[in-house]
């Protein structure tokens, strides 16, 4: 039977109680292009930011896709068989789509996996109507689909709309009038959003021979997606003194509460 979790806030709600009590900088346009290493140190010693900018710091935790540590770790930092594995690993990039119906499309909370009556290359959707509610005199409703593809497949374009015209085959499938009139639509592709890491770490969680480089990425961990983004982050923080945990709870399956339906 789906299972789902049911947080007090939702996940877009997170960022915001986050940012309430942060005093860094945030640099929301700025993107990492490599790392650098002084010869013989074993720590980075600073980085670049989009191909120019030069940033240093003392410790640097990664939270991005494994897979780009090929180009973004300077050379050396990597033994041959490791820049390998890296190479050969497979990883899933996140088609959304999110839609606001302009009527009370289903009162069901469960968890829906919609698939197409005949097989193909691609795979089922997975998705779920949040509570109608009224606004500005209108019943609405809000939906949320999400579907898989690999990442070599997903840099065509026509892949990724094939992907998404089949979501929608399958929600009018399911419930034929659910895509009449739409009040809203929005598409979210996430490359590399999902995959196994498959890059050995120190006791500490820092890359081996570099002992100030932290992996905090979700596909470390043992855990996946959102839960395992949340569970690295705080080994890492836990590891470098930030948050240390005096009992870590690990939530499994058998905790998870069932859906109804």
């Amino acid at each position: 039977a789906p299972r789902s979790l049911k947080t007090k806030l939702e996940a877009h709600e997170w960022t915001q109680v986050l940012f309430s009590h942060f005093t860094g900088e945030f640099l929301p346009k700025s993107y990492v292009t490599k790392f650098h290493q002084e010869e013989g140190s074993g720590r980075i010693s600073h980085l670049t930011v989009n191909g120019q900018k030069t940033i240093q710091a003392v410790n640097y935790i990664y939270c991005g896709p494994i897979k780009n540590l090929k180009t973004l770790l300077p050379e050396g930092a990597l033994n041959p068989k490791a820049f390998q594995k890296l190479a050969k690993n497979q990883y899933w990039t996140a088609v959304g789509l999110d839609l606001l119906h302009n009527h009370s499309v289903t009162n069901s909370n469960s968890v829906h996996i919609l698939s197409g009556t005949t097989q193909d290359e691609l795979g089922p959707c997975v998705g779920v109507f949040h509570p109608s509610a009224e606004v500005n005199g209108e019943n609405l409703q809000y939906s949320q689909w999400l579907t898989f593809l690999e990442d070599e497949e997903a840099e065509d374009t026509e892949v990724v709309g094939a992907a998404l015209k089949k979501i929608k085959r399958q929600i009018k499938r399911a419930y034929p009038d659910a895509l009449e009139n739409l009040k809203f639509e929005r598409i979210l592709v996430v490359p590399s959003y999902a995959g196994n890491g498959d890059l050995k770490l120190s006791g500490n969680l820092t890359l081996p021979g570099v002992e100030n480089f932290w992996v905090g990425s979700a596909q470390m961990n043992p855990q996946r997606n959102l839960l395992g983004a949340l569970l690295q982050a705080e080994l890492v923080s836990s590891a470098l003194g930030c948050h240390p945990m005096e009992q870590q709870t690990q939530v499994t399956e058998s905790q998870l509460p069932e859906a109804e339906g």
